[in-house]
């Protein structure tokens, strides 16, 4: 039943090239460039967004945590509420890392340079992994008189490794308007995480010259860092810990990572998203060429069409062999614009040949990441629209051998 129409509409698709024919062939092979292309745009868009969200989301947790406890109001964390806070992160296993931190605005001085930094401080902290590691030094085991500054504020100033800086309160009002609580320490090592703004400011001390000079002698924590074994259990853990803070009256903001970035990561999907709906209109461009083609293709061969209806051929098999022209234009336009896509993404994937400024988009590495079940559902569409592009040239075929019998 199908053997027939396949067949002819083979003939059709690739006739040899001669006079209008040709014409009608290089016409039909414009129109499935032109899809390809459009396939290829929004594969690779597609993959771009899943891959810079991946990198984003990578980057990010490794500094700002999966799950963030603090106060409103910029309220310290009591040494009390820390020891508290502690023992339940020390009694759910699904806690693969935390650390208690304390920050304070500072000014960097010396006679060359004045410059505003933030000064952080671990107290407390639960580490299996690195990310409070420079090299072989963790941040927390840092030794009086010790610190480790950003590589920015490194290389914006010129600070050597085993070189003094000065650390100034600019909490006038507890420190005096002479800057009388300052803190010299010995530059050990420098810390990068990628962010220009955060590399360029940040200095970590030890937490006894933190407490000293920033935190009046206390112990006292501005935020609770959590980093998960799985990361997609961050609603969950979050729940767990509301619920056992309630049990002690702790009034506390328990935040996920998604919770903080929400709004940025919606506000970067909804850029792609654009874009792929002006490649979707440029589709629907393409398979309405698509269809002026098949309809060039009936027009080249209406005489073969009307022998075929003088022999007998039923209406609903001329309608096949236009069902599987839209087929295997759209197959043969998906298959080469999905090889075309995997080979440009692996490409950018292995030798970065394009990269971006983490200054601007925190990360620098384009990475592409493929969504299969996003290109299935492309392809799915695509298989959807070519019984309605086979249908008009159908139709068009049906109102002009009804004219010709009239005649």
């Amino acid at each position: 039943m199908f053997n027939v129409p396949l067949k002819i509409a083979i003939k059709f698709l690739f006739p040899q090239i001669q006079g209008t024919i040709g014409f009608v062939k290089k016409t039909s092979l414009l129109a499935k460039v032109a899809l390809s292309l459009s396939i290829i745009s929004l594969i690779i868009v597609n993959s771009l967004s899943n891959g810079y969200v991946h990198a984003f989301k990578d980057k990010v947790m490794s500094i700002d945590s999966h799950i963030n406890i603090y106060k409103n109001d910029n309220n310290k964390i009591s040494e009390n509420e820390v020891f508290e806070i502690t023992s339940i992160l020390d009694s759910l296993d699904s806690i693969d890392e935390y650390y208690v931190e304390a920050y304070s605005k500072a000014i960097l001085k010396d006679h060359n340079y004045s410059e505003g930094v933030i000064v952080k401080s671990i107290i407390k902290s639960k580490s299996k992994k690195i990310h409070s590691l420079i090299r072989t030094k963790k941040i927390d085991l840092l030794s009086e008189n010790e610190c480790v500054i950003g590589k920015g504020l490194k290389d914006k100033l010129f600070i050597d490794k085993n070189s003094k800086i000065t650390l100034l309160n600019t909490d006038f009002i507890n420190s005096g308007v002479l800057y009388n609580a300052g803190l010299t320490s010995k530059v050990m090592d420098h810390i990068y995480y990628g962010v220009s703004d955060l590399d360029k400011s940040i200095i970590y001390v030890n937490k006894i010259d933190f407490s000293k000079t920033f935190n009046d002698d206390s112990f006292d924590a501005n935020s609770v860092k959590i980093f998960l074994n799985n990361i997609h259990a961050q609603d969950t853990i979050r729940s767990v810990l509301i619920s056992k803070f309630s049990q002690i009256n702790l009034e506390l903001e328990v935040a996920t990572f998604n919770d903080r970035h929400n709004t940025f990561l919606d506000t970067l999907l909804d850029i792609f998203k654009s874009i792929s709906i002006v490649i979707y209109i440029l589709i629907a461009i393409c398979l309405f060429n698509l269809t002026s083609s098949i309809w060039l293709i009936v027009e080249s061969k209406n005489k073969d069409i009307e022998v075929l209806k003088f022999c007998g051929m039923s209406n609903f098999n001329i309608y096949l062999i236009f069902l599987f022209i839209s087929l295997i234009t759209i197959i043969i336009s998906f298959v080469f614009g999905f090889l075309c896509s995997y080979f440009l993404v692996s490409f950018q994937n292995y030798f970065q040949i394009f990269n971006i400024s983490s200054d601007v988009y925190v990360v620098s590495k384009v990475i592409g990441i493929l969504d299969y079940k996003y290109i299935a559902k492309i392809f799915g569409i695509l298989l959807f629209c070519s019984p309605l592009l086979s249908l008009i040239p159908f139709m068009k075929i049906l109102g002009f051998t009804k004219k010709k019998y009239n005649v």
